[in-house]
Order: C-alpha cells, then sequence, then structure tokens
C-alpha cells in the first residue's frame, strides 16, 4: 500500500501530510531514530492538526503566514 493509501485510510488530509513529511524529514538527516519515524506514522496520534484539515484550510493558512 503506498502512503497516500495509508494516510487517505487513516483519515488524514494527504496534501497536509505530505506537507509535513517534505517538512520534517529533511531535518532529520539520513538515519532518523525509530521514535521519530514513529512520530509520522499516519496512525501517529502525535501529527499536527495540518494533517487532519482540509486543503482549503491548509492553503488559507499558507496565504496567511506569506
Amino acid at each position: 500500500m503506498s502512503v497516500i493509501e495509508t494516510a487517505k485510510r487513516n483519515g488524514l488530509n494527504v496534501f497536509g501530510y505530505l506537507s509535513y513529511l517534505m517538512l520534517v524529514l529533511p531535518s532529520w538527516g539520513k538515519t532518523p531514530s525509530d521514535e521519530q519515524l514513529d512520530s509520522i506514522m499516519p496512525w501517529s496520534a502525535t501529527l499536527p492538526e495540518t494533517c487532519h484539515r482540509t486543503y482549503h484550510q491548509i492553503v488559507e493558512n499558507m496565504a496567511e503566514v506569506k
């Protein structure tokens, strides 16, 4: 199963989830810890709210930040 399908099945906003992954993963370097990886799994309770928002809510928030 793909990352996108897993995110969908866990009720996440795919755009928000992938955006979060692209933001977090590079800062962890080439060997993230098991704890770090666990924290970004689609079923993790520690995912930020942006992973659960609608696409339009995320885009509106991005526009406000600029």
